[in-house]
């Protein structure tokens, strides 16, 4: 039986971790907002994935073993985890990929920055959960890919939870988020 992960969001971020851990052989359940709609939307990124599961975001939170990836917009990332139930998100650990950016403004701004951060945010939105920030400042291309670009890599992933950041760098999940390539 492999892990359940769940990745939230449906968009390029989301469809490329959802595509990478599938292919890792684990269990992955996909979140969105409106099932019926985004099976309409990706229907021909779901046939090219079968084994992904498309749920709602609190189904996808619930149905993993200890892994949650947030991918999507940061602009609705704290909306998306107050949908969350507290259990479903209770003591597992949410890689946040999102970024604080108004896409109003050309170019675009920072809507959170200085005193805040969206990372915080999320995990005062999720007080259950162990929050991770990382893999936002890259392409979604080079995050489940980074052997792509030549030499040596660094990811930067921070969060206050010592545990959570180990477990996205080494340990029994060191392949989880292809951070063997990192």
């Amino acid at each position: 039986m492999s892990e359940k992960i769940a990745v939230l969001g449906t968009g390029d971020v989301g469809q490329a971790f959802a595509a990478k851990f599938a292919t890792l052989n684990y269990d992955v359940y996909m979140g969105t907002n409106d099932v019926q709609q985004t099976s309409q939307d990706i229907a021909a990124w779901l046939q090219a994935n079968p084994t992904v599961h498309l749920v709602t975001f609190d189904q996808a939170a619930a149905a993993s073993d200890k892994h949650i990836f947030l991918a999507v917009n940061g602009a609705s990332a704290v909306a998306v985890c107050n949908l969350l139930n507290a259990t479903s998100v209770k003591d597992k650990i949410v890689t946040d990929v999102t970024n604080p950016l108004d896409f109003t403004t050309n170019p675009p701004t920072l809507f959170v920055c200085n005193t805040d951060s969206l990372g915080e945010q999320v995990q005062r939105a999720l007080p259950g959960a162990k929050v991770i920030k990382a893999f936002n400042t890259m392409n979604y291309n080079v995050m489940v890919n980074p052997g792509i670009l030549k030499g040596d890599h660094y990811l930067f992933i921070c969060g206050n939870d010592a545990a959570a950041k180990a477990a996205a760098t080494g340990g029994p999940y060191a392949g989880l988020a292809c951070l063997h390539d990192w």
